[in-house]
């Protein structure tokens, strides 16, 4: 007689016993369970990583062989000669293709009719792709270290990618991996220093390319956080959230961060944190002390099934719990970065962020990026390049062109010209305007220029005397188009403005005719139709355009003793003036020209607006702090909130970054570094 072999398939590590009926002593019934110990997370779109059916191969007694194929819970088997089997089962995806195996080696008796095959083994060999990328304009000398790490494996192997520098990319293959569950660890550097890192999970299948695309995240606006998807028992798709981190958070300031399964029945799940690439626990919840900066918390979850390995990140910024406007977070840079200063410095925000710095003492202008907690030199040209650097950059302002060129003025004296220059993104290249030294200052018989655009500095040039003379900042908004020339040994006379669309000449008149020698100090209103000039001598005039393109100038009634020394004009968006000079820093109504706010202010150096915070920022020449101001929207009344003090010594100028975020305090003349200071611009 022969027995029957009653073979169940189940996803489960379930021992589950059954009687069998004995037909002769020859042959057994044998209970085979199936324990596919694997999940699916992550691998090509291609290959489906469910199992849809199950093979088993035997061989036993006398090399009697069986092979099944069922996508069923259960089959029957009959007539097995009782006696040593090896057996083998393979899940198979839906296409065939072989997933997981395990083996066993089974005694088939009358008595002994049940067996267990753990399906632990993932199986073959295939194949990783990873792509790589990051801003190219911000990294300097990049190096990438890369770590694979194999679930179950304790150390990690070092992997090698090819480098693309110039374009800002590198490209990892790996061939011949083992099927299974890894996570990728990236780490990118800029100088020798950590400035972007990464953790993603990885599965490699049989005979397949596991290809991902990923971009190093470089000081970004934070991300949502994020979530994880695992696999749970069933096989059905799980989702985790990080909880307890925001996009900002109080850098020295404990916190503490979990990973929060939705489905609360997940309870078996272990969990990695990473900081920057770098692992720093294990466990669901992490407690997190951020140092100041941008970061990237990644977070790696898996359970005890192999194949289960999910990765989720959010990136944050960690700063200093400081009131809104009022600088904090600083760190300083100098030769050690690669910076070159000394001599004459000048400092200039790029409408994208990045920014412009010229050394007279080097014949040196270079393209920096701040990065984290330093500042990457990302190209740099001497007087070889631009023969004006031989002479001494003064000023520079600049505005977006279109997606790839960025527009460029520079004023130098020795000799006094004005420079335009142009400089392409995609190529990262830096050229002259118009004839092959870019030279516009000398343009028709204009003795004295302003030069007036988007947030950016006036500059003032005496053609017939060959003097050129800083006159100071201007915040005349305009549509960031114009350059504008004055006559300053004659009366008002034209004015002349230069279109960037264009690069060609417009004219205007104005009336009546005043005296505009000597000034020293220029600010407009964000609109551009109000103006504002006036000298050391407290002569104080407006100006006013007319929509027909000329322009109205008269004397104000400001124009007292008190104010004599002026040197320094800004403008606030809520379109009160600032003015300042050696002993007084006062408000005037742009629109009936009356003062309303004045106070004794005495030492105070170089002051810049900063309409992010809506506050005023000057330098205490006494104490050589930075002092910050607010300034009443609806009174102009100026109070001072706090002072703070830089690393840098003997600082007189400010520059502050499009948005207002970042602010750089320098010496112009021999200073040889730059403290730089994060801006909160919330409330």
């Amino acid at each position: 007689m022969k027995k029957f072999i009653s073979c169940i398939l189940a996803a489960l590590a379930i021992l589950m016993v059954f009687t069998s009926c004995a037909e002769s002593e020859d042959t057994a019934s044998m209970r085979i369970v199936l324990d596919r110990n694997t999940s699916r997370l992550i691998a090509p779109a291609d290959f489906p990583l469910e199992v849809k059916k199950y093979r088993i191969d035997g061989t036993g007694p006398n090399n009697e062989k069986i092979s099944i194929t069922t996508a069923k819970s259960s089959a029957t088997l009959d007539g097995l000669t009782i006696g040593q089997w090896t057996l083998k089962a393979t899940g198979l995806n839906e296409k065939n293709a072989p997933i997981v195996q395990g083996s066993t080696t089974f005694n088939l008796s009358a008595s002994n009719t049940t067996c267990t095959i753990m399906l632990g083994e993932l199986v073959g060999q295939g194949n990783l792709s990873v792509s790589l990328k990051w801003d190219k304009a911000r990294v300097v000398a990049p190096t990438i270290t890369l770590e694979l790490k194999k679930q179950g494996v304790p150390e990690p192997t070092q992997l090698h990618a090819s480098m693309n520098e110039p374009l800002g990319t590198a490209t990892l293959t790996e061939d011949k991996l083992a099927s299974g569950s890894y996570i990728l660890i990236g780490k990118l550097h800029s100088q020798n220093v950590l400035v972007s890192g990464f953790v993603e999970a990885v599965r490699i299948v049989e005979g397949k390319t596991s290809h991902a695309d990923i971009e190093f995240s470089l000081d970004m606006f934070p991300s949502a956080p994020g979530s994880i998807q695992l696999i749970n028992e069933a096989g059905l798709p799980v989702y985790c959230t990080i909880k307890g981190l925001t996009d900002e958070v109080s850098a020295g300031e404990p916190r503490s961060i979990s990973l929060e399964p939705e489905d609360e029945t997940l309870k078996e799940v272990t969990v990695d944190w990473y900081v920057d690439g770098t692992y720093q626990a294990t466990g669901m919840n992490y407690e997190m002390t951020p140092e100041p900066g941008l970061h990237r918390l990644d977070a790696v979850a898996y359970t005890d099934k192999i194949g289960s390995y999910g990765s989720t990140g959010m990136n944050f910024s960690a700063v200093v719990n400081t009131e809104k406007g009022v600088p904090g977070n600083r760190f300083s840079v100098g030769a050690s970065n690669g910076l070159k200063l000394g001599g004459s410095t000048l400092v200039h925000f790029l409408p994208n962020g990045n920014f412009l710095l010229f050394s007279k003492a080097n014949s040196s202008m270079q393209l920096c990026a701040i990065s984290r907690s330093t500042v990457n030199v990302l190209a740099e040209w001497t007087a070889a390049d631009f023969e004006f650097l031989n002479g001494n950059p003064v000023e520079c302002l600049s505005r977006t062109l279109d997606s790839d060129n960025i527009t460029i003025m520079v004023t130098a004296n020795n000799p006094a010209k004005t420079y335009h220059l142009n400089y392409n993104l995609p190529s990262e290249t830096m050229t002259f305007v118009e004839d092959d030294r870019g030279v516009v200052a000398d343009i028709g018989p204009y003795l004295n220029m302003f030069v007036e655009t988007f947030s950016t500095d006036m500059a003032f040039y005496d053609e017939v005397h060959g003097t050129f003379d800083f006159i100071g900042k201007t915040i005349g908004y305009f549509d960031g188009i114009y350059f504008r020339m004055v006559k300053g040994k004659e009366a008002c006379g034209d004015w002349f403005s230069y279109d960037f669309t264009d690069f060609n000449a417009k004219f205007m008149t104005c009336e009546p005719h005043l005296d505009f020698k000597n000034m020293t100090a220029f600010a407009s209103t964000y609109d551009g139709r109000t103006y504002l000039v006036g000298n050391a001598d407290a002569q104080i005039y407006y100006i006013l355009n007319k929509p027909d393109g000329r322009v109205t100038t008269g004397n104000t009634n400001i124009s007292t003793t008190k104010y004599r020394g002026l040197d320094e004009m800004e403008a606030t968006k809520d379109d009160w003036f600032i003015l300042k000079g050696p002993s007084f820093l006062s408000s005037v109504d742009s629109k009936t020209f009356e003062e309303k706010c004045y106070l004794n202010e005495t030492g105070l150096g170089d002051i810049e607006f900063n309409d992010a915070t809506d506050m005023l920022y000057g330098i205490d020449k006494s104490t050589g702090s930075i002092s910050v101001y607010t300034v009443n929207p609806a009174t102009g009344a100026i109070a001072l909130k706090t002072s703070v003090a830089p690393k840098a010594t003997n600082i007189d100028r400010l520059c502050f970054s499009p948005g207002g975020s970042y602010l750089i305090a320098y010496n112009k003349n021999n200073g040889d570094s730059l403290d730089i200071f994060r801006i909160n611009t919330n409330n």
